[in-house]
């Protein structure tokens, strides 16, 4: 609303310029017209201030650091792919198209996460967009060769980063620069807002390690290879990660081996309490423990709430007897 009544001035600016350029005399037209120039620049400086971004994120938790970000600044953050849904194996809908096409900058980790939108980035190369995967100071967790493979793992990195609050920190620098690349007018709220995300999550990752520390040596074993980052960050010990899709079955072997190592385990961290996992659970006598990585909680409204309840989660899994 704001931004229309600023262009409606400013198209108001111009005819009255025209008009007065025809029928004032000349010594007192020019007077005017520097006066009237000096509000209709006023007039375009303010409205690119007030004027909305449109920011698409692929996934909610990328969503929340967006928003999270951005407090105090019109800008609409949406999410991309609905609550639940499986990044590694969406397909693109045409509304999916149009709201890319709508947006005017794009948050996605990659292609070797979301390779649904791979595509669609590189045949529409207008489209701003911020690929989070390439960023050169992200931490990258150790692989574990003995896992069974795990097809999102692209190049040899976990691609569930925004999962360790140092990379977090990451995505802000790169997401405020992007920002005030698009919107020069907002650098000093987006400094601002920048300083204190950093601040937060200083302080965000101390509270957490300090509630993880007296568990670092009890183990687990994570239904689905998502939570990489956050072992990593937190000096967490995983024994192993089933990775099984809904179509495969476990070998003997493997779910032998899964057994074996159960006994030092104290629970199964799974991303969602789903049938498949809950029979796992049972089979290794283990309970499960739901660590939603995906943020699809929609209760959760910030970045801070997200990993607080993933800590919290990890708490009740090494925490629990065995």
């Amino acid at each position: 609303m704001i931004y229309r009544l600023h262009f409606t001035f400013l198209h108001f600016v111009r005819r009255a310029m025209f008009y007065m350029a025809s029928f004032l005399p000349f010594r007192c037209t020019l007077t005017k017209l520097v006066l009237l120039l000096s509000m209709a620049l006023c007039a375009r400086g303010v409205a690119a201030e007030t004027e909305k971004l449109a920011v698409l994120a692929s996934i909610r938790p990328l969503s929340l650091l967006v928003q999270d970000l951005t407090q105090g600044l019109p800008v609409e953050v949406a999410t991309l792919l609905p609550a639940n849904a499986d990044p590694h194996n969406w397909s693109m809908r045409m509304s999916d198209r149009t709201r890319l096409q709508n947006a005017n900058l794009i948050v996605w980790l990659g292609p070797d996460f979301e390779n649904f939108l791979a595509k669609t980035l590189h045949s529409h190369k207008s489209l701003a967009h911020l690929q989070l995967g390439d960023l050169p100071a992200l931490q990258w967790p150790e692989e574990h060769h003995d896992h069974r493979e795990h097809d999102h793992h692209g190049h040899g990195h976990d691609m569930h980063l925004w999962l360790n609050p140092a990379n977090a920190m990451e995505i802000h620098q790169a997401l405020a620069e992007k920002i005030v690349q698009l919107r020069p007018a907002w650098k000093q709220t987006v400094q601002h807002n920048l300083q204190q995300q950093i601040a937060q999550l200083e302080k965000l990752q101390a509270d957490i390690q300090q509630r993880l520390s007296a568990h670092s040596q009890h183990r687990f074993i994570a239904y689905h290879d998502a939570y990489g980052h956050f072992v990593a960050a937190f000096d967490l010990h995983q024994l192993n990660a089933v990775n099984q899709s809904s179509e495969q079955r476990l070998s003997a072997k493997a779910l032998h081996q899964l057994q074996n190592q159960a006994r030092n385990a104290r629970c199964l961290m799974a991303e969602k309490n789903a049938e498949q996992e809950q029979r796992l659970a049972k089979i290794l006598n283990l309970p499960m423990v739901v660590a939603d990585g995906l943020a699809s909680d929609a209760k959760l409204q910030t970045y801070a709430d997200f990993l607080t309840g993933i800590a919290a989660a990890f708490e009740t899994c090494l925490a629990g007897s065995k």
